[in-house]
């Protein structure tokens, strides 16, 4: 896909590596946010691509095999909150409740970084599936 708009995807490589490298949020609790969005989208290429830069970022095969069941999994309440989000973005169920919860355990510059991240990883994922992208090799390493 490259190659058809080169332009583009590079700027949405660096606008991904801007908020990596230069987001507020932890890189654990960033990449856990990213596993549960591809998740949520079904989306067996962003899956694949994750695993290992989430295993790099700290993430324990404890955390990533308990994913599905993340409420009652051995997550801490900040990344619980920020999972429960996730969930409400792709699913399109924000309400005042939820957000008044998450302004206890985020910063407003925490909160703007993990919205913008989720609603990234949302639309790359329904690009993905919407262009059929073929997962890579299970546990493919990318740069981040």
């Amino acid at each position: 896909m490259r190659a058809h708009c080169p332009a583009i995807l590079s700027a949405l490589h660096e606008l991904t590596q801007a908020m990596w490298h230069k987001g507020v949020l932890e890189a654990d609790l960033r990449e856990l946010v990213r596993l549960q969005v591809a998740s949520l989208n079904h989306c067996l290429s962003c899956l694949a691509l994750r695993y290992v830069p989430g295993k790099n970022a700290g993430l324990s095969e404890e955390k990533i095999r308990h994913l599905p069941e993340f409420e009652s999994g051995p997550f801490t309440e900040r990344e619980k909150w920020a999972l429960r989000f996730a969930c409400a973005m792709v699913g399109k169920a924000i309400d005042d409740e939820l957000f008044g919860e998450l302004r206890r355990q985020f910063t407003e510059a925490e909160l703007v970084d993990l919205g913008l991240w989720v609603g990234l990883q949302h639309g790359l994922g329904l690009f993905n599936l919407a262009f059929a992208a073929e997962p890579e090799p299970f546990g493919t390493e990318i740069s981040v």
